[in-house]
């Protein structure tokens, strides 16, 4: 089994949340974000769209007594959980989980030892309007902001992006914006 890996994915073994998250895994998807989490019965998945919201979800888990890095390791490297971007892979290095793409253009993560086999991935995802497919990157690290927010909407916040003229969504971990 594997996960799809979009945007900004949090990847975490249900043998760790069974251990650590208050009410298990019944209560980690119950609790989950928004609605990109999956699991294929051995890791689980939630995607975000920025790293603030990456940094927003661990802090959650931390404060549950997840870690994300190995104390003992001598290089940072992930513990509890796993940060992974879809066209890099793990943003550090982690000993349980592979990664790879898919020649059809998408992304996928599965746990180190296990065979990759079927793809595991959100409700209602297709692969012709996935972020696979259909995804613009904004670099957050621009001198000159390169979009400007608009207005809340029910799970997302939308922008312009002031470079193609064209509104861009982004969805939204938290309260919406003021």
């Amino acid at each position: 089994m594997a996960v799809l890996i979009e945007a900004l994915s949090v990847v975490v073994r249900v043998k760790t949340i069974e251990e650590k998250y208050p009410g298990g895994m019944i209560y980690y998807e119950r609790d989950r974000p928004n609605a990109t989490y999956c699991c294929d019965g051995l890791l689980t998945l939630v995607g975000f769209m920025t790293p603030d919201h990456v940094g927003g979800f661990i802090e959650t888990l931390e404060s549950h007594g997840f870690m994300v890095f190995d104390p003992y390791a001598e290089e940072e490297e992930f513990l509890d959980l796993a940060v992974v971007d879809q066209f890099t892979g793990p943003t550090r290095p982690c000993k349980w989980l592979s990664y790879d793409r898919h020649p059809d253009g998408y992304s996928f993560a599965w746990l180190t030892g296990e065979e990759p086999g079927e793809l595991t991935t959100p409700e209602g995802w297709d692969l012709e309007n996935s972020l696979s497919k259909k995804h613009v990157f904004i670099p957050t690290d621009q001198d000159e902001p390169r979009i400007r927010f608009l207005r809340s909407e029910e799970t997302l916040d939308v922008f312009l992006d002031e470079q193609t003229g064209k509104e861009v969504y982004v969805a939204r971990f938290g309260p919406p914006k003021q």
